[in-house]
């Protein structure tokens, strides 16, 4: 089994990973039920119930006009944004704020380790320059 380099954006998304799935997961479960009554990508936003917006439509334009204006620029953009959602509707961003908030959260909890694993190696290491000098 190969070692992975350490990387701080994998580890900072490690941590949260769990709560982005379950968010994810609610937030299809949201749109099966609307698939259900017969909702999909391709209705007319009058059809839909009230507040509710194609995400991918919108994007799509977006998607277009941004590859327009950078043809330079090869970053890929997602089409239905990170939790590959059809819609967005009041009740998409109030599961996606209850979420954020446990993320935040969760993230806000390790700091305190994180001061005390400073602490620790910068003890250390002035220690060990503590030790250089005096030798």
């Amino acid at each position: 089994m190969g070692c992975k380099s350490f990387s701080f954006k994998w580890w900072w998304y490690g941590q949260v990973e769990d709560l982005h799935n379950a968010c994810a997961k609610e937030l299809h479960e949201l749109e099966e039920k609307e698939k259900k009554k017969g909702h999909d990508l391709y209705t007319q936003k009058e059809n839909l119930p009230h507040g509710w917006v194609s995400v991918a439509y919108n994007s799509l334009t977006e998607y277009s006009e941004a590859s327009l204006e950078s043809k330079k620029k090869k970053k890929k953009q997602s089409i239905l944004g990170p939790y590959n959602c059809l819609w967005e509707s009041p009740e998409h961003v109030a599961i996606r704020c209850r979420y954020n908030g446990k993320i935040f959260q969760r993230r806000f909890s390790y700091i305190p380790q994180i001061v005390g694993v400073l602490g620790g190696i910068l003890g250390i290491v002035s220690f060990i320059l503590q030790l250089i000098n005096i030798i």
